[in-house]
């Protein structure tokens, strides 16, 4: 192996530094340091046939609080509970795809189909507790306040729905473009008495609940020349007196949390997810990479990646770890976008991850559940 040498002049002495080109490319980012993420087990939950293979698998785990239970649905309309062994507890079929993350409130858990289905179920057995149907396909997080869980659909119509019966309170329709637009909607955001989500049409909204979703203000990201692709999916981020949101064409946007005025904008293409740490702001752009944002929209560092569509976000033990609908998993420092590590389970994760302390579980769409150490 070649070693490059640097010649460094000192007063009085000359010395020649010697560097392997490995230390080099670490110094760089090029190449992983170390082994961050460290496979525990695998399962497959979804099975395919000669005639039938896997279908991506867009549902996202969740962990049970104080169980350490993973929960997870499928493609073939299952949920699943297991433990931290990979044993499973209990299977109930809905008969409904769920691309979405199980939400487990208490002895309940939530869950929201692409048949518009928000089922409740016991924590313990699975059993169904109700189900309310809703108009469109429940894709993101839900939301649960005082007794009220509120989701929001693909169809921009958002529901508040009684906990402990299923039984509508109020809902609140949106108009939905007759335009291309990505998969996916936001999740809710919450600040006092106000729910702060993106809409199909560029649109920021913040409602307040208080008034059965009487709207609060409006913000709209986008200029509508073009109808196409103008979704505002990336869940908002509040901090302070700030909301950070983002639309797929635009980019990334600083508003007031009291009026919907713009403070900042950073142009950037295809954003569908934002994570905010330490008075950072990250995110990826399916053409640019991976940002690291300071909180008055400086640059601070980027890193191209090839890997599709992230699908989340998080950062654990200060690790950046990142899934990605074509690539997989990878890890890196926080600091400086440097690469830790990545893992590839040959068919990318399109729907996500879930971290509790130092576990990490993820549905890839091979049908496999993994669990991982972060390290």
């Amino acid at each position: 192996m070649k070693i490059p040498c640097i010649l460094l002049l000192v007063p009085f002495l000359w010395v020649v530094s010697c560097q392997s080109n490995t230390t080099m490319e670490r110094r760089r980012g090029e190449i992983s340091p170390r082994s961050v993420l460290l496979p525990v087990w695998e399962r497959t939950v979804v099975r395919g046939t000669r005639f039938a293979p896997v279908s991506d698998q867009f549902g996202t785990p969740a962990w049970s609080p104080g169980t350490l239970r993973i929960v997870t649905g499928t493609s073939r309309g299952e949920i699943w509970s297991m433990d931290l062994t990979g044993r499973m507890l209990w299977r109930t079929a809905l008969h409904e795809p769920v691309e979405s993350a199980p939400l487990v409130h208490e002895q309940m858990i939530l869950v929201g189909t692409i048949s518009g289905g928000l089922h409740a179920l016991d924590r313990e057995t699975g059993r169904q507790l109700w189900k309310f149907q809703g108009y469109g396909s429940f894709l993101g997080s839900m939301l649960v306040s005082d007794g009220v869980v509120y989701a929001l659909t693909s169809r921009n119509k958002l529901y508040a729905v009684a906990l402990e019966t299923g039984q509508l309170h109020w809902s609140r329709e949106h108009e939905t473009p007759q335009a291309y637009t990505v998969r996916g909607h936001s999740s809710l955001a919450r600040y006092r008495n106000l729910l702060i989500y993106g809409l199909s049409d560029g649109r920021i909204m913040s409602i307040d609940i208080q008034r059965r979703g009487e709207v609060y203000w409006t913000a709209d990201l986008e200029d509508g020349a073009d109808e196409n692709y103008l979704d505002a999916d990336a869940t908002p981020i509040v901090f302070g007196d700030r909301i950070f949101a983002a639309s797929y064409r635009k980019g990334l946007v600083s508003l007031s949390v009291e009026t919907g005025e713009v403070n900042w904008r950073y142009p950037v293409g295809g954003v569908t997810r934002l994570l905010l740490y330490r008075e950072k702001l990250y995110f990826v752009s399916s053409s640019t990479g991976i940002h690291c944002l300071s909180l008055d929209g400086r640059l601070l560092w980027r890193q191209y990646v090839e890997m599709g569509t992230a699908t989340s976000m998080q950062i654990v033990k200060h690790r950046l770890l990142i899934s990605f609908d074509e690539g997989g998993l990878i890890a890196l420092n926080p600091d400086n976008g440097f690469f830790y590590q990545k893992f590839d389970t040959g068919s990318g994760i399109s729907g996500g991850f879930a971290t509790s302390g130092p576990w990490l579980t993820t549905l890839a769409n091979n049908g496999r559940l993994y669990l991982f150490e972060i390290r």
